[in-house]
């Protein structure tokens, strides 16, 4: 019966089971003092148990269940009532003893105690054990790793438990006082084996180790390759599934180092000889072995078998002769044999960018990190504060279990910000003094360098020139940045080779090609020791400075979507183009700059482009007219800032070089950015002035698009005279305009002014689907600051119609995307927001409305859904401007 008296701990606790080992046994013994013997048994352990902050759960015959509130706790109350157990003087002589079992989890709290896997789980524990005996799961033991000195966990590998559909990994607990040698598990048959006792638990692979258990199960599979770049583990979740196998192969699991072997020719005798064989007088080693094998029911764990992968027909006829053999082998590269199934075994789970304290802690990557600082600093937490810092050291090691291990080890000596600004500088702080570790595992730059050295030339040069790359690339930019004519191979065989070898990684698609960061950083080291890293630098800025030459057309077209696509996947390689041409000071960068600031306009990322337009700017052999192109840029750049002063002086610089090269379709674009400058002030004669000259220019060179925009402009300041009839004629134009060229930016600006216009001539039930049509392509867009505009909107046309509720949370929606600076408010768009902010405020009590705003900006992005979903427009005008 569950405990309904106890106020049962939730979230995260730790459950401990008991009961007494041969219970019938010492029931016939005792007679009728059974009952006392159970009576001071149970007295006994809850006074342990209680005082170390324990609940009761549930009590059924000699079986207990208690709760804590902390893994250390368990321990503590297990121990006290193991030794108060022995100390105690049973009648009769009687020997009474009690297992244990302990696991950590979340289980689901009822109106009858906990239910749920977690109870499942530590029950199963509790009956693996023997009398005396306390096991512990893998999940307690990685917390409770900064258990006092006296208290000490020892590995007993994986085992399989009834009803559990995984191996668990066992831990049984060592105190002074304490019975030390138990048989094995109650789950474990006795197999022969030469596994190694691994000494820390395994993270963060339940899923990996279930899969590789099932497959080498499976009757029909008789080779698993684990395979992945150097530091992912490979070997420690080899030798867990080996022992979790160990019940499966009567004739045993046996692991073979292959670390130290360079010769393919020496794979069969260390084969032989993890097996105790010797040559047979008249019969080969291969042939002794191959006769040994032949009947047996076995697993052979073949570890590191990248430097020998030559070996692999060997492996396949030993396989061939022995249909009863399986074999699990770890390398960087698959063996390619028939029959083979390969396992790509990724880094661990890691963090996202805006993960709470709890998701952080939940993550496998940061779950090892916590465990190895523990060993090395006994106590060591992550505190809330700490938490995003955790993530942080986490991501930039890419969920490498070995490099989580390596920096884990610099906690003793590093606070978690100066380690984290170390990682920031290089790979030198991760390494190790452990003396047990073998060289290529003492440094994460070693373990790379093993996979380098196995590499053909070709392949060496092309994956260190491929470091150039940030956050991944096509293969048309491998070809063109990394092929200098001097490669003896075809780039995309040496690419494939290269994700054979766990040195690089493709998307789901197969169309882009990227690598762990830690490998990116050792391969840019090579790069710049191999003296080529200018020449490789230069060609990758070359190659997308290309590509913004290819997209700053398309801002005006029907391929805005696609070309937004490419530029949002292309951002870190732009960066790093950016970074090194600045740096050189070659015009390169103002190039770039001068096709791109259409993108960190509708991006809204204005701060970072007026960062790379004015260092580009300094450089001072560009072409005029390219620097004339990024002023313009720079003008519309700082117009969104509201730095009208700065945006002014940039646009007449850049018509004054248009000028000088009778640019006229340049020079328009400038008068366009004045007229924009005096709507802005107030100044609307000038700006029409200014724009009907931009019209003129315009229609004179054919340019559709720039006559859709400035008719678009002209709109404007006449929604800004609230000269609303007016508006709504060019706005009409415009957005047909637009729509002809299947311009989607342009459309979402008419589709909102004429929903705005409509607000203002009093028609706010007709302004609804026009602002929902906006919202949708500006979401279309992802143009936050267009999507903020078009829900201030629908907020004041909410209060126009008597729905101030929704009005609050539509408000509260757009001040999510305007976060930052990047989303400022046009005069215009100021006037819309001021007076919704003012009716909305009128029509609810003060709490109300900040209660709903603070709804709405929780659940913006439903909200923009939502919204968009419901707009309605023409069929024909949809085709066009969604066809791309």
């Amino acid at each position: 019966m569950g405990n309904g008296m106890v106020k049962l701990p939730t979230g995260t606790v730790t459950l401990l089971f008991t009961d007494i080992e041969g219970s019938t046994r010492l029931l016939h013994f005792l007679g009728p003092r059974y009952r006392e013997a159970l009576e001071h048994h149970r007295a006994l352990l809850r006074e342990a148990f209680s005082s170390q902050g324990g609940g009761e759960v549930d009590t059924q015959g000699d079986a207990l269940f208690f709760a804590f509130p902390t893994p250390q706790g368990a321990l503590h109350a297990a121990v006290q009532a193991q030794r108060a157990l022995q100390d105690y003087p049973w009648p009769q002589g009687a020997q009474l003893r009690v297992r244990m079992g302990i696991h950590t989890g979340t289980p689901e709290v009822t109106h009858e105690g906990y239910v749920g896997a977690d109870v499942h789980l530590g029950a199963r524990i509790c009956a693996a054990a023997w009398g005396g005996q306390i096991l512990v799961s893998p999940t307690t033991a990685a917390l409770i790793s900064s258990a006092p000195e006296d208290l000490s966990l020892r590995s007993l590998g994986p085992h399989v438990l009834k009803d559990i559909d995984h191996p668990v990994e066992l831990f049984h607990v060592l105190a002074p006082g304490l019975q030390t040698d138990f048989p094995p598990p109650r789950t474990t048959r006795s197999h022969p084996t030469n596994l190694p006792a691994r000494p820390q638990p395994l993270i963060g692979r339940d899923q990996e180790l279930s899969t590789l258990t099932e497959l080498l199960t499976t009757e029909e599979v008789s080779l698993v390759t684990l395979t992945g770049p150097g530091g992912t583990g490979k070997t420690r979740l080899a030798l867990a599934t080996g022992q979790a196998l160990l019940d499966s192969f009567p004739d045993g699991v046996f692991f073979v180092d292959l670390s130290a072997t360079t010769d393919p020719d020496l794979v069969v005798p260390s084969i032989a000889q993890a097996l105790s064989l010797r040559e047979t007088p008249g019969r080969s080693l291969t042939g002794t072995l191959t006769d040994h094998l032949a009947g047996k029911e076995m697993l052979l764990v073949l570890d590191n078998l990248e430097q020998v992968i030559a070996a692999a027909p060997d492996i396949a006829s030993l396989l061939s002769s022995a249909p009863r053999l399986k074999v699990l082998a770890s390398s960087r590269e698959p063996l390619r044999v028939a029959g083979e199934r390969e396992l790509v075994l990724a880094p661990l789970s890691l963090p996202g960018p805006t993960a709470s304290p709890q998701d952080i802690a939940a993550a496998a990557a940061v779950q090892l990190f916590l465990a190895r600082a523990q060993e090395v600093v006994p106590g060591f937490d992550v505190t809330t504060e700490d938490a995003p810092t955790v993530a942080e050291i986490c991501r930039r090691l890419d969920g490498l279990p070995l490099a989580l291990e390596l920096a884990a080890a610099r906690v003793k000596v590093l606070s978690l910000a100066a380690l984290n600004d170390r990682l920031v500088q290089g790979l030198k702080v991760l390494t190790s003094t452990r003396r047990d570790a073998t060289e290529r595992q003492r440094t994460l730059k070693g373990a790379i360098a093993w996979s380098y050295d196995l590499l053909t030339q070709d392949e060496q040069t092309l994956f260190r020139r491929l470091g150039i790359f940030a956050g991944g690339f096509s293969l048309e930019a491998a070809e063109q940045v990394c092929d200098g004519g001097d490669l003896d191979t075809d780039v995309l065989d040496a690419l494939s080779s290269l994700v054979d070898k766990s040195l690089m990684r493709t998307d789901d698609l197969r169309e882009r090609f990227s690598m762990l960061e830690t490998i990116r950083e050792f391969a840019l080291e090579q790069l710049e020791d191999s003296g080529e890293a200018d020449e490789i630098r230069r060609a990758h800025a070359e190659f997308f400075r290309a590509l913004a030459a290819e997209s700053y057309p398309a801002f005006a077209g029907a391929h805005q979507l696609a070309t937004l696509a490419v530029l949002r996947r292309e951002q870190e390689n732009l960066r790093a183009a950016l970074e090194w041409a600045t740096g050189a000071q070659s015009w390169i960068a103002l190039d770039l700059c001068s096709n791109l600031w259409p993108f960190w306009r509708i991006d809204g990322q204005v701060a970072e482009g007026r960062k790379w337009l004015e260092r580009s700017l300094q450089v001072s052999d560009a072409p005029p007219i390219v620097r004339a192109r990024a002023l313009r840029g720079l003008s519309v750049i700082a117009e969104r800032q509201h730095d009208y002063e700065s945006a002014r002086a940039a646009a007449v610089e850049a018509m004054v070089l248009f000028e000088q090269r009778q640019d006229e379709a340049g020079v328009a674009r400038c008068l366009e950015m004045l007229a924009s400058l005096a709507e802005e002030v107030g100044d609307y004669d000038e700006a029409v002035r200014h724009y009907s000259r931009t019209r003129e220019i315009s229609e004179k060179l054919g340019n559709r698009h720039g006559v859709a925009v400035t008719v678009a402009n002209l709109a404007n300041v006449a929604l800004l005279r609230q000269d609303y009839d007016a508006a709504l004629d060019l706005i009409r134009k415009s957005k047909q305009l637009f729509a002809e060229q299947g311009d989607i930016d342009g459309m979402a600006v008419s589709s909102l002014n004429e929903g705005l216009a409509l607000l203002g001539s009093g028609r706010p039930s007709e302004s609804r689907p026009c602002l929902r049509r906006a919202l949708a392509n500006a979401k279309q867009l992802d143009h936050k600051e267009l999507m903020a505009t078009a829900l201030e909107g629908l907020a004041a046309e909410g209060t126009l119609t008597g729905d101030a509720e929704r009005a609050a949370l539509l408000l509260g929606a757009a001040s999510h995307f305007r976060s930052d600076e990047n989303t400022l408010r046009d005069r215009l768009e100021e006037r819309l927001y001021e007076e919704a902010l003012r009716r909305v405020r009128q029509a609810l009590v003060a709490h109300e409305f900040d209660r709903l705003f603070r709804d709405g900006r929780r659940q913006a992005t439903e909200t923009v859904v939502a919204e968009a979903k419901s707009s309605y427009s023409n069929p024909s005008v949809d085709a066009k401007t969604t066809r791309d």
